[in-house]
């Protein structure tokens, strides 16, 4: 069943799959005919797209409060609800351009998870949700028996997308680790943007990491204790990207610190040759003042002692 694939959704919209686990079928239907607190055979994922949308979603009976919610720029973290119901943000990577500026964007999808519903909410348009909705049709048929398909979906596109923006920042590690020798000097103004970077998504998957760990330990219609493994699974490669996360940052540190040195070895160099610079011109400034300063018939004899002295210093310092 490939019906779904390639859908075209209109920007700024509200889209809502209706999935029967008893006689297989899934479609798209209007927000006005989902009824989320009717308990029988029915899931429903709504995917909302644009703030002026959430509006809509008070017919369905949540708690308003909770809609709100979706709006809040707060951390990746949990919140608990009436009506069995929480909240968990998705952080969803992507790069833009990364070879130019070197720069990644977060987007952000928001959800509510329910016993009977999962909403969606992202003000931009979203790869993830555009991943979801072309995919969702024929993965549910192929693979799904539980509603927790769609939050394994969200977690699989999200750490497939981490993965992927981390492969390409370890990338831009290994240019910047050749380049350290270079007189680049907007080295280390990148070096310091990738020691952030890395720590913006360290505490994404921090987040991410606990979002499943709260699913894991928590009986729910979305998770049944069959699936508990694969939650888990999803965890510890959450856990190994961290660690990567706080390895690759400390690397980027390294290298930080290694071309600080260098600049510092370089000044130093610099310095030592305005020091012979001024010397030089010190003596010739000097010796042009004797030469005013005193008669001439001496002069044969103060020019002798001034170059013995000069090279009796020069002797002392070679040897």
């Amino acid at each position: 069943m490939n019906e779904n694939k390639g859908i075209e959704r209109e920007p700024n919209s509200i889209i809502v799959f209706e999935h029967n686990y008893i006689d297989k079928s899934r479609k798209i239907v209007k927000l006005e005919d989902v009824i989320i607190r009717n308990i029988g055979e029915k899931l429903y994922w709504i995917d909302v797209w644009g703030k002026e949308n959430l509006e809509a979603l008070e017919s369905l009976g949540i708690d308003k409060k909770a809609i709100e919610s979706l709006t809040e720029n707060i951390e990746f973290n949990v919140k608990m609800y009436p009506d069995d119901m929480f909240r968990f943000d998705l952080g969803h990577l992507c790069f833009e351009d990364w070879i130019q500026n070197w720069d990644f964007t977060v987007q952000n999808m928001h959800c509510l998870l329910g016993g009977r519903f999962l909403i969606s909410y992202h003000e931009r348009d979203s790869e993830l949700s555009s991943e979801l909705i072309n995919h969702y049709v024929s993965d549910q048929s192929v693979t799904s028996k539980h509603a927790v398909f769609l939050i394994f979906e969200m977690f699989h596109h999200m750490i497939d997308s981490l993965l992927r923006v981390h492969n390409t920042m370890q990338n831009k590690l290994v240019l910047l680790d050749k380049s350290v020798v270079t007189r680049n000097d907007d080295l280390m103004i990148e070096a310091s943007k990738m020691q952030n970077d890395f720590l913006i998504m360290r505490e994404i998957d921090h987040y991410a990491r606990n979002v499943l760990n709260h699913l894991s330990n928590r009986s729910s219609l979305f998770v049944s204790q069959n699936t508990l493994p694969a939650v888990d699974n999803m965890s510890m490669v959450l856990e190994r990207l961290e660690d990567d996360l706080v390895a690759d940052r400390e690397i980027c540190s390294n290298i930080l610190n290694i071309y600080m040195t260098i600049v510092n070895f370089r000044m130093n160099l610099i310095i030592k040759k305005i020091t012979s610079l001024n010397l030089i011109f010190s003596g010739v400034a000097l010796l042009a003042a004797i030469y005013i300063a005193l008669p001439k018939q001496t002069l044969s004899a103060v020019f002798f002692v001034i170059i013995m002295v000069i090279c009796g210093l020069w002797i002392s310092k070679k040897f």
